[in-house]
């Protein structure tokens, strides 16, 4: 009887330590899930895309690193600017073979949501938002600096 009480014992500790294992590995998931700023625009930018019968966009690196590093740029002089502008989109057009290069930026929202709103109450940005020529797109996002740039 005693080592059958063992036994037991020794299963009801292990699922104990399982549940404790499974809890914290699944806090950890979590975490690492959290959507980026960059990820919500992208989402909330398609969401307005789709719900206006307009096919989503692509996210592609190149264009995610300049846009992110024109935010960095307007972070570092603190105005909200699109210079530079034409040299992108040459790089765009020559690394890309784009012909039609668009670009939103944006400082001082709050959210992912603000940006979006924001954009979307502007008429030239809403017009890149939703111009069904673009199919791809890049976000950059740092220290409450936005831009995203887009491209057929």
């Amino acid at each position: 009887m005693g080592c059958l009480r063992s036994v037991r014992l020794a299963a009801l500790l292990l699922m104990l330590l399982a549940l404790i294992v499974g809890c914290s590995t699944s806090t950890t998931t979590d975490d690492a899930t959290q959507l980026t700023t960059e990820d919500k625009i992208f989402s909330l930018v398609n969401e307005a895309r789709v719900g206006n019968g307009l096919s989503p966009l692509v996210r592609v690196d190149t264009l995610d690193a300049l846009a992110l590093e024109h935010s960095q740029d307007m972070a570092k002089t603190g105005i909200l600017s699109h210079d530079g502008f034409e040299t992108r989109a040459d790089t765009i057009e020559r690394s890309l073979g784009s012909s039609y290069v668009g670009e939103n930026v944006a400082m001082g929202y709050e959210s992912a949501n603000a940006f979006v709103d924001g954009w979307l109450a502007s008429p030239g940005h809403k017009a890149n938002i939703m111009n069904p020529s673009y199919c791809r797109t890049g976000i950059g996002y740092y220290e409450s600096y936005a831009t995203q740039i887009f491209c057929d």
